[in-house]
């Protein structure tokens, strides 16, 4: 259960004891006006008619104050009503976004952390310093990755070792590969292993593009999906402490994996790409280190587990 704080325990208290809390607010200001008549008016030179008047006029004040006492709560009721209403909308878009989270990118995060594994990529992503990923540009990319490392990843795309990791990638998680390209890989494969030059030169020229072409746009799609994941809760149309505890970990991680590829995509402008999956990265990896640091203080306050809609 979430803790909550005195101020919502207060409310909570009051809410449940509308009845009792409306009688002694009447009944409190109808002490008040007596009181203050006593205090005011000498009752014994006041003639029958006069008594009559201020008695009505007290009458008519009880009423006064039991209506507007009764719209306050019904204004406030509405509000209440109001803004849960609106938790609701944000818990639910919060909880159609997780499954979307699944089928859309972490989907795809498997496949890619095994063609990065089996292909030598990630000898050079792993150079980036996950602490230090904050700007998400080409100037920050430069403090971890030379020129070098940028075209040893071009030469690893362009290379037969690296079409057969994603020929095994779309064997195991089903990436949607043509069958087409998949025979006309094989069959290229085996006119190199009889050296057949030309048709080896052809197939670095023609099908080199499609196999490395399809990796590329597989790493873009994820990259889109995720802004599109990341645009709902950097701009609170969901709420994010309802999926933080499930999704974080993946996302972060994801994130860190394909930091190059958001980084290279981004010159030192004012206009920059996945500006969200930043934005939401950095709110995530922050708290992820907070979570960290009061559970090494032994503070139990991790499962705490987002927004839960109240029933009543």
């Amino acid at each position: 259960m979430q803790e909550q704080t005195r101020s919502e325990k207060c409310k909570e208290w009051i809410l449940n004891h509308r009845k009792f809390m409306t009688i002694a607010i009447i009944s409190s200001a109808l002490i008040l006006i007596v009181i203050i008549a006593i205090l005011l008016l000498k009752p014994t030179d006041l003639k029958l008619i006069e008594l009559l008047y201020y008695t009505s006029q007290i009458v008519s004040a009880v009423f006064v104050i039991s209506g507007v006492v009764i719209a306050v709560w019904q204004y406030y009721l509405s509000y209440v009503d109001s803004r849960r209403n609106i938790d609701v909308l944000r818990v639910q878009k919060a909880v159609d976004l997780s499954e979307y989270y699944k089928d859309n990118i972490l989907f795809y995060m498997a496949p890619i952390r095994y063609i990065y594994n089996n292909s030598d990529i990630n000898t050079i992503i792993i150079k980036i310093d996950k602490h230090n990923m904050k700007h998400f540009d080409q100037k920050e990319l430069e403090l971890y990755i030379t020129e070098d490392d940028k075209q040893k990843l071009k030469d690893i795309q362009s290379s037969d070792e690296f079409f057969n990791v994603v020929i095994k990638a779309n064997a195991i998680y089903h990436l949607g590969i043509s069958d087409d390209v998949i025979n006309t890989y094989k069959h290229h494969c085996n006119k190199g292993e009889e050296k057949n030059e030309e048709y080896n030169n052809n197939f670095i020229e023609e099908d080199t593009p499609i196999l490395s072409t399809f990796f590329g746009s597989l790493v873009f799609r994820v990259l889109n999906n995720m802004e599109y994941f990341a645009l709902h809760f950097t701009h609170n149309v969901a709420d994010q402490s309802v999926v933080y505890k499930s999704l974080h970990q993946t996302y972060i991680d994801l994130v860190q994996m394909l930091y190059y590829n958001i980084a290279v995509k981004n010159p030192l402008s004012p206009s920059k790409y996945y500006t969200n999956v930043i934005e939401l990265y950095e709110i995530w990896h922050d708290r992820s280190i907070e979570d960290e640091d009061l559970f090494a203080d032994g503070v139990r306050t991790l499962s705490n587990k987002g927004t839960v809609v109240d029933n009543k």
